[in-house]
This record gives structure tokens, sequence and C-alpha cells, in this order.
């Protein structure tokens, strides 16, 4: 079936728009798709308001998940948002002459 616009678009929202997802959904590859997000930038804006839909529900997951005292969520909150408390996984090496 040929892509249209609106197929895409209703493709996308329903994958999250993960790419091979939605290529998958409409039955083509996922360069075709990739090709036919780039000759429509309302498509990549939609694909990208829904990447950041997906990426402020998965903020306020992390966020009850560090309310609710889970170890695990609250080593990684603080391994990225902490770094300038001090809290990283890193090593810093500092040479002096």
């Amino acid at each position: 079936m040929k892509l249209t616009q609106e197929r895409v678009a209703k493709a996308l929202t329903k994958t999250g728009a993960m790419v091979a997802e939605t290529a998958k959904l409409l039955g083509v590859s996922r360069q075709s798709l990739y090709l036919f997000l780039q000759r429509y930038p309302e498509l990549q804006q939609l694909r990208t308001e829904i990447e950041d839909e997906m990426l402020d529900e998965a903020e306020g997951h992390l966020a009850t998940a560090v309310r609710n005292g889970d170890l695990d969520a609250c080593m990684y909150y603080l391994s990225t948002k902490g770094k300038n408390r001090g809290f990283t996984t890193s090593v810093e090496i500092v040479r002096t002459a």
C-alpha cells in the first residue's frame, strides 16, 4: 500500500515514533520511511513531538521511582543529574607538571 502522510502519522503515533516498528507496520523498509519523512517536515515534527512525550513519560516514571526509594533509580538519577554535586561513575585524572 502506498505511503501517505496520514498513514505515516497514524503509524508513528501508534508505535511511539519508533522507526523500525513504524516501517514494519506500514510494510516498508526503514530506509523508505526515512526518505518519506525527509520529504515532509510536518511528519518530522510529529516524530520529534512523540519522542519528547516519551521522554517526559520516562522522566516521570523515574521521578516516581526515586520518590518511592528505588535504589537503582536513585543511583541512576544521581549519576546523571547529580554530577555537579560530585555523584559520578567516571574518574577524572588530573595531570600536574
